[in-house]
Order: C-alpha cells, then structure tokens, then sequence
C-alpha cells in the first residue's frame, strides 16, 4: 500500500468518526426533529494524485444550528417551519414561530465546527496548519 493510500484510508476512517459524532451531538442536542439534518450530513475522502481530501457535506441549515442565528435577522423560511411543527406534533402557527426566530435569533450548538476542530486536531497536523484551518472553519 502507498503512502498516499495509508493516509486516504486513515483520513476516511477519521472522518467517518467524525460524522458519527456530528450525529449522536445533533440527536443528544434534540436537532432531529424531520431527521434530514442526520440522514443528510455525510462525508466523502477522494485522492487526486498525492492529495487527499475529506469532505464532509450537510444541508443548507446546518449552518444555523452549527452557528446559530442573530436577533433581528431575517425569518425563516415557512416551509420549514411547518415541517419542524408536523414532525413535532405541533399546534403552532409556523408564521408566529418564523417571526419569533427572526426576533430573537437561536442559539449556537457547535456541533460541527467543534467535531471538525476535533478532526483536524486528530490528524496531528503541524501546529501552522492545523490554526490556519481552524480559522477558516470558525470564520
């Protein structure tokens, strides 16, 4: 086995564990309520020549878990609002509930730039490396 093949194979294995964490931190923090954040959030290692690249890939909210949402900020959209109030069984008016969130924003969970930080510490990078990545993901 190349070297290049050894570091896919140990890149793919992390981050495979990297997502089932993701996964068991969004059901513990109760962020599965229609599912789709879980079934949809996946990660891929690909080699092209001697690169190796982990990617991981999740729906377009997860970035509002992961972050958050500021007060003031714009609604969100209706539609999934109105999956969220089915899913959970619901009687609340998805408008209100929209409204609501724009208002006072929701709070951040971390749970996938603290699992990708973890990833990235994992792989025992050279300090250099490893800060300038995690200040990219914390951007």
């Amino acid at each position: 086995m190349s070297i290049v093949s050894a570091i896919a194979q140990e890149v793919s294995k992390r981050g495979g564990t990297m997502i089932i964490r993701i996964k068991q931190d969004l059901r513990a923090a109760g962020k599965d309520a229609t599912g789709r954040l879980i079934n949809e959030t996946k990660g891929d290692t690909t080699v092209n020549g001697n690169v190796v690249l982990f990617e991981g890939k999740a729906p377009g909210h997860y970035e509002f878990v992961d972050k958050g949402r500021r007060a003031g900020a714009t609604p969100p959209p209706i539609k999934a609002i109105n999956a969220w109030i089915k899913q959970k069984g619901l009687d609340l008016n998805a408008y209100a509930v929209a409204k609501s969130i724009g208002e006072k924003g929701i709070k951040a969970t971390n749970i996938y730039s603290d699992n990708v930080e973890k990833f990235i510490k994992d792989m025992d990078l050279t300090e250099g490396v490893r800060s300038e990545i995690i200040k990219d993901i914390k951007q």
